[in-house]
């Protein structure tokens, strides 16, 4: 490797900044200043520059823009144009709060190399030190008494040291002298330290690391400062901050100060910044500061996910340009917060209705607070923003208030709304005021039927009718589980009674499980402010009752005829297999002389006692092969269902415990209820033989038929376990008779 190429390493790889600086000379050929040229790699980490931003620009504008000491070192500099030899200052130059020691040579007649080496910042400190070093040094010089003033009254500790050996570890550093301070501090006694090795008196000393700075002074000459760093002895730990440097007649001198109250302060500090920053990053909030500018200082993470810019992005900026806000009524822009509070000095809220437009366009509703940063004088150094995303708390309200005033099932007025209206409407001049009362038919019906949710769908759908006849004037509610009501304002008693008849006509246009809605209507109107709204509810009900009572028939008979429509279609069961149970049975009940009004409920009986089949699953009641235990458990659940259902229905009411019990056994192992002989309905315990009898007898997808005799055996086979013995018997002499017809 060439020399040359050895000193392009040392350039790109020395620790220190160096630069390079072309002279600008005055008319009279003086230098005057010095533009940057180009810098090591050190530069931008020593400096905390941007290498790119100050190339070109002079030293006064950079690098001396703020010392108070400009002059001076321009002088120094220009020292260096007029000699080809390095100085090294032993002076320290000041830059954005730091010290550099500085070295400079000149490299040509138009060029300067500066050289700068951080030291430690704590200005005060070190000029204390040096006032003392000076002062030392004239001690030696001056009159006794005056440098015996110096030494005892220095604010900081002072030990000065007979150096022997090479100076490489403590025992080599014998103590002569230590001052006042030093002796306070350390609790010595000055006998008891004189002619007595550092490492004697400071067992750690040479762990400590401070020796090295001792022999530094020592071999140079120079002064050597020694940051503050923990010291452990006799289990405590201290703080300290050296200065070093030899006196001209061979003695080293340590000037230190320790600093263990002001590191604890400062870690204290830091902690608490710490908490701080964890709580301004943790909080749920958003949270912006600004200086007394009005320019963003710091981001939080909550805001930067609400505005969409980034802390590095924001950083620097006017508010208006990140936290961009207004008014959700008006569309104007609000005001400023931060400069409200700096204009002010006292906290500010902002208006109800506040909505912040983040970076991508989103609107978010915003509740706020402005605060100012005051010091201990009570000058404003800023202000701190917190405010809070309100969208998730608007739903919520919006949502309880949907809830006060709406039915959630079907989105109408509810209830206490519709109560709340009446008054209202009371209070304005709109009369006639016209209100429609409708009850949806058969709901229970439905529900026991087709189960809830075919119910709740009869409801919405029932729901839209009414808001599809009605206008955007009329109140339209849902009163009561499947009552629904209509105010209309300014409406007659005669229009009212048109758009009542609609939203029948409308209704009974709706199917729901194959079976068409109905609707009974009522109405009537209130004329004036006078009369009380409870009779006017008092009429419109008896109306939609009257109506109900002339069309309920008529209704029950298409849910009849519904419900074994929707029996064959979801079972194996046929309407052939119930009318040759009602011969079955009615046979039978001939036989056993029963009364004809008894015979007569055979014919329902034998069509729906497996009613409650439409409420088992299609995939168990169509499964062409055995059930597993699991289907068998709710396939069993039938009985209680149509027991249910019927009860519902008046024309079933009659044979609803036999529609319960037909699964029952004589030797009482049947289900639901474990009934035993006579404590089974006798219609049940006929019905159970002939249906027996008949699916025997009929092919099913997972058997064939058995012939009449085998079925005519297993009669007998059950007769007194699974059947009563008398109906039996009556029913094979029954058999005997018919069967070549059969």
């Amino acid at each position: 490797m060439s020399i040359k190429e050895l000193q392009a390493q040392v350039f790109e790889k020395t620790p220190l900044a160096v630069t390079i600086n072309r002279v600008i000379f005055n008319v009279r050929g003086e230098p005057v200043d010095y533009k940057l040229v180009d810098a090591s790699p050190s530069f931008e980490k020593k400096l905390g520059l941007e290498k790119s931003k100050v190339l070109g620009k002079k030293l006064t504008h950079w690098l001396l823009k703020h010392n108070s000491e400009q002059a001076k070192w321009l002088n120094e500099f220009a020292k260096v144009q007029a000699t080809n030899e390095l100085i090294e200052y032993s002076d320290v130059l000041e830059y954005n709060a730091f010290w550099y020691y500085v070295a400079a040579y000149k490299a040509d007649s138009e060029h300067v190399v500066i050289i700068l080496h951080k030291a430690e910042r704590l200005k005060n400190v070190f000029a204390e030190f040096h006032k003392t070093k000076v002062g030392l040094e004239a001690m030696l010089d001056a009159s006794k008494a005056f440098s015996e003033s110096i030494f005892d009254n220095s604010p900081f500790s002072i030990i000065i040291y007979r150096v022997e050996g090479d100076g490489s570890k403590g025992a080599d550093y014998i103590i002569q002298a230590a001052n006042p301070t030093c002796l306070e501090l350390e609790g010595w006694k000055l006998e008891e330290i004189v002619g007595k090795p550092l490492a004697k008196i400071r067992p750690g000393v040479d762990e400590f690391g401070i020796i090295s700075a001792f022999k530094k002074a020592y071999d140079t000459g120079k002064t050597v400062y020694f940051p503050a760093r923990r010291f452990s002895e006799g289990g405590s730990c201290r703080w300290f901050e050296n200065v070093i440097f030899k006196l001209p007649t061979g003695e080293v001198v340590a000037v230190y100060d320790e600093i263990t109250k002001r590191k604890q302060a400062e870690d204290a500090l830091l902690e608490e910044k710490e908490k701080l920053r964890v709580t301004l990053y943790s909080i749920g909030d958003g949270v912006i500061t600004t200086d007394a500018q009005g320019r963003i200082d710091i981001l939080n993470e909550v805001t930067e996910r609400l505005t969409g810019f980034t802390q590095d992005e924001a950083k620097g900026r006017p508010l208006t340009e990140v936290f961009k806000i207004y008014n959700e009524t008006t569309g104007k822009a609000c005001k400023n917060p931060v400069e409200m509070v700096l204009n002010s000095g006292s906290i500010v809220g902002l208006a109800n209705h506040t909505v912040l437009k983040s970076r991508k366009g989103e609107e978010i509703t915003i509740a706020d607070s402005a605060a100012p940063i005051k010091n201990q004088d009570g000058e404003t150094l800023g202000v701190v923003l917190v405010f809070r995303d309100l969208r998730e708390s608007k739903a919520r309200e919006e949502q309880i208030q949907f809830l006060i005033h709406r039915d959630t099932l079907t989105g109408l007025h509810n209830r206490t709304y519709f109560e709340e209206e009446l008054k209202r409407q009371n209070e304005v001049t709109r009369f006639p005021l016209t209100l429609i009362m409708g009850d949806l038919d058969g709901l229970r019906l439905i529900n026991d039927f087709f189960g809830h949710a075919a119910g709740d769908q009869a409801l919405k759908m029932t729901a839209e009718v009414f808001k599809s006849c009605c206008r955007s004037t009329d109140i339209v509610s849902r009163w009561a589980g499947d009552t629904f009501t209509v105010l209309l304002p300014n409406t007659p008693e005669d229009v009212g009674q048109k758009i009542a008849d609609r939203i029948k006509l409308a209704c009974s246009e709706i199917e729901i499980a194959d079976t068409k809605l109905s609707i009974s209507v009522g109405c009537s109107t209130k004329i004036d402010k006078a009369e009380k709204w409870v009779a006017v509810i008092k009429r419109a009900e008896d109306s939609m009752h009257k109506s109900k009572l002339l069309g309920s028939k008529s209704y029950r008979s298409t849910v009849l005829a519904s419900l074994k429509s929707t029996l064959f279609e979801k079972s194996f069961e046929t309407e052939e297999h119930g009318e040759r149970l009602g011969l079955f049975c009615r046979e039978i009940g001939l036989a056993m002389g029963l009364p004809a009004h008894v015979l007569d409920e055979f014919e329902v009986l034998a069509m729906l006692h497996d009613v409650g089949k439409i409420a088992i699953d299609d995939r168990i009641l169509q499964k062409p092969s055995a059930l597993t235990p699991e289907e068998w458990v709710a396939m069993k659940k039938h009985p209680e269902a149509g027991f249910r259902i019927a009860q519902t229905v008046p024309e079933l009411s009659g044979v609803a415990d036999c529609i319960l019990s037909h699964h029952e056994r004589w030797d009482g192992k049947g289900y639901p209820n474990g009934l035993s002989g006579k404590e089974i309905p006798l219609l049940a315990r006929i019905l159970t033989v002939a249906d027996a009898y008949d699916a025997m007898t009929q092919n099913r997808p997972y058997r064939k038929a058995l012939s009449h005799e085998k079925a005519r055996d297993e009669l007998k086979k059950n007769s007194g376990t699974q059947f009563d013995p008398q109906i039996v018997a009556i029913f094979l002499e029954y058999l005997e008779q018919v069967e070549p017809d059969i």
